[in-house]
């Protein structure tokens, strides 16, 4: 494959990685969903992620998009953390466990997103040269 499709195959995994984990969480919400379903749309949004930063990150990006990535981590946690103080109680199903588990789910993608490029950024750090 080219470097061209696979920049527009990482990008559209991205916006659908954003959109689906977003989607996912709310679905959660608002469903009371099982757990174990829920661990397993967590970890095909954490794979999805993993493509992500390996097809969409170049050398050049990566300090840029680790930085990114973790100002999205912290935002989504303190969003996550919202849904505490909307109506409901955020273990049970309502707008606020919506809140809760679309920017957990979220935070599960960046996440996923970020460690090949934070691993790669590593790694040329520690070698020798």
């Amino acid at each position: 494959m080219s470097e061209d499709t696979m920049k527009k195959i990482g990008a559209w995994a991205f916006i659908g990685g954003v959109v689906l984990s977003l989607l996912v969480g709310i679905g959660a919400g608002f469903s009371n969903m099982a757990a174990d379903t829920m661990g397993t749309m967590a970890i095909a949004l954490a794979v999805l992620g993993l493509l992500v930063g390996a097809l969409n990150i170049t050398d050049k990006e990566t300090d840029s998009f680790v930085i990114a990535a973790i100002g999205l981590n912290v935002g989504a946690i303190a969003l996550a953390n919202l849904g505490k103080w909307l109506v409901g109680n955020p273990s049970t199903v309502s707008f606020g466990a919506g809140i809760t588990q679309a920017f957990t789910v979220f935070g599960i993608f960046v996440a996923g997103a970020v460690l090949i490029p934070a691993l790669r950024s590593v790694y040329k750090l520690s070698k020798d040269e």
